[in-house]
């Protein structure tokens, strides 16, 4: 085998194993719709969307649907308990106490934004499809971001009107052209 070869392989292997740790690091809650949602929504992505998001049961239940337009295959049945499922343990649930607020973990911590006003709605919103990685990498004017987001909208984004301008105001500050 070749130099380039074996370095190649060994370079495969290193990210392999990384991955496999850290798709470890994110396992769901136990409960009896863990299996169907391990099934069902990591076929397209990891547990980390899921696991940063906080909604309420209409809400996952919209996020449900969304995700059988795109192509998830969610009988009626279990469609209940999964919403069930994920609503209890990604419920949004009360505020913490005022003695724990500084505790209290953003859901854009994990994905290394900067700070500002939209951090947590860009990073609960977009990595419903997709990492941030480009979108970290990416620099834009006000104006092209309106656009990207307004192209992510058309993709089935589920964002109003107030939270595309937050979402816009947050992209165009904390990555700027």
């Amino acid at each position: 085998m070749k130099v380039l070869e074996k370095a190649a392989m060994w370079g495969f292997a290193t990210i392999a194993l990384a991955a496999m740790a850290f798709a470890a690091g994110q396992d769901l809650p136990a409960g009896d719709a863990k299996p169907m949602v391990e099934k069902t929504c990591t076929a397209c992505h990891d547990a980390g969307p899921i696991m940063q998001k906080k909604q309420s049961k209409e809400e996952w239940t919209d996020t449900v649907k969304s995700m059988q337009s795109y192509g998830a295959q969610v009988s009626d049945k279990d469609f209940v308990t999964i919403v069930d499922y994920l609503t209890k343990n990604f419920g949004k649930g009360d505020a913490a106490p005022a003695g724990d607020a500084a505790k209290a973990k953003s859901p854009a911590d994990d994905f290394g934004l900067p700070a500002g006003e939209g951090r947590d709605l860009v990073a609960t919103t977009c990595t419903a499809c997709h990492d941030l990685e480009n979108v970290k990498m990416k620099k834009a004017s006000k104006d092209e971001w309106s656009d990207i987001v307004n192209s992510m909208v058309s993709y089935g984004a589920k964002v109003s009107d107030p939270e595309f301008k937050t979402i816009t105001e947050y992209l165009s500050k904390a990555f700027p052209k």
